[in-house]
């Protein structure tokens, strides 16, 4: 049996022939053989030639098969980057994998609210992204898979990023107005929701005025305070 194969480059045959490898059957009579050591993904062809005492006959037709590709996925896209740009973004960016066989498809950036646990992802074309509609003030992780022909690659490392902080927006709770006496009152509040504090309260603002009085005044608390003593006759609003 005489093997024969063809280079393919960038989809294109070009037919000069590579040394022909020769492979005998092991007995007289045998059918089939298995040729091994072969390239992955290649295009070969193959022609039988029987022999006898005489010596060689004719050749066969040749016949055209190709190799399968080796399964290859890429590795891990190095240097994944995150940066909190907003209370509700985070961008992000990577590299190339330095490993896989051919040509990188697709990204899946995977992503991780970690105060509820539960993972989603979107699919990118390129090696930078930006992620929007976040919640403020909150831990994400980010991981990035790349694809190939082959399917989906080795995944990187979760990174761990924090969106910036914002302004509360939610008011203090259960504001309760206690008269002490005929010239005071006191205030007293809880913080707000959790969830609409986005960052650490570091202080309160009471503004109040005297009911015969247009003008504001204001008193300003701890962040960790959550009461004061107002003296006087006054109307009382908040802020945080």
């Amino acid at each position: 049996m005489f093997i024969g194969n063809y280079i393919e480059i960038t989809g294109l045959f070009f037919p000069f022939r590579l040394r022909e490898r020769v492979v005998n059957t092991s007995r007289p009579g045998e059918m089939q053989v298995t040729i091994q050591n072969l390239m992955p993904d290649t295009k070969y062809r193959f022609r039988v030639v029987a022999h006898n005492s005489h010596g060689q006959g004719e050749s066969s037709a040749v016949l055209k098969v190709a190799t399968q590709a080796e399964v290859q996925v890429p590795g891990p896209a190095p240097n994944l980057q995150t940066v909190s740009n907003t209370p509700t973004s985070v961008s992000l960016s990577w590299d190339k994998p330095l490993t896989g066989n051919g040509e990188i498809l697709s990204y899946k950036l995977y992503y991780t609210d970690r105060s509820v646990g539960t993972e989603e992802d979107v699919d990118i074309d390129g090696q930078s992204y930006t992620m929007a509609g976040l919640k403020k003030n909150t831990e994400y992780s980010f991981r990035v898979v790349a694809n190939n022909k082959h399917g989906p690659g080795v995944s990187t490392e979760d990174v761990i990023v924090r969106t910036l902080s914002d302004v509360p927006s939610a008011p203090p709770q259960n504001l309760t107005l206690e008269v002490q006496n005929s010239k005071s009152i006191m205030v007293r509040w809880q913080p707000p929701p959790l969830s609409g504090q986005n960052g650490e309260i570091t202080s309160y603002k009471i503004r109040y005025r005297k009911v015969s009085r247009r003008s504001e005044s204001a008193v300003t608390t701890a962040g960790t305070e959550l009461f004061k003593l107002i003296d006087g006759n006054v109307l009382v609003t908040f802020e945080s």
